[in-house]
């Protein structure tokens, strides 16, 4: 988290892949602004080995911080993006998103692939933490089947994007996200 890695808790970590997610108003009770979030998020990329891979989701507005911050370290890049037209190495060609699953299919651009997949995880944002995952799975060198039945295998984290479903006849989602609406 941005936290740890401001207060140094990572420092003697030696990560082989680092992704960066999103920058949003979450935690500005910790961080105080925008630039010392930032800051904080960019510090992972320090900690990644010279090997590792540096992953940037290309619909965050402050991507390019990220991308040049991999770049200067001469970490290799990857980025994604839920943006089929998005010159990205990892993108969502498709995506069904329903209130039971989500259901979509993954362009791994550099390899000239595609994953097919389907996840009890919902809502938009999950389907760029799926995109997330992917690109790890492929910065590890992990088999198309294997990143595919990781994701599928992953349960809803609890309390967001929570179906709850009691058998009654209408949806209810538990979502407790920080950031303001």
């Amino acid at each position: 988290s941005s936290h740890a890695l401001e207060m140094g808790r990572c420092d003697n970590v030696d990560f082989n892949v680092g992704v960066f997610t999103n920058l949003s108003r979450d935690h500005m009770d910790f961080h105080g602004d925008m630039e010392s979030y930032a800051n904080a998020k960019l510090k992972l990329f320090d900690l990644v080995s010279m090997s590792g891979y540096g992953i940037v989701n290309l619909d965050d507005s402050s991507s390019s911080l990220f991308i040049d911050a991999a770049r200067g370290r001469g970490i290799k890049l990857l980025t994604f993006s839920a943006d089929s037209s998005a010159q990205a190495d990892v993108i969502c060609l498709s995506v069904n998103l329903s209130l039971f699953q989500t259901e979509l299919v993954v362009g791994v651009m550099n390899l000239g692939r595609e994953i097919e997949i389907t996840s009890s995880l919902l809502g938009r944002a999950n389907v760029s933490n799926i995109l997330a995952a992917v690109s790890a799975g492929v910065a590890m060198g992990y088999s198309d089947d294997v990143i595919a039945a990781g994701i599928q295998s992953t349960e809803f984290v609890p309390g967001r994007y929570e179906l709850i479903n009691e058998g009654q006849d209408f949806a209810v989602l538990v979502d407790y996200a920080t950031h303001p609406m």
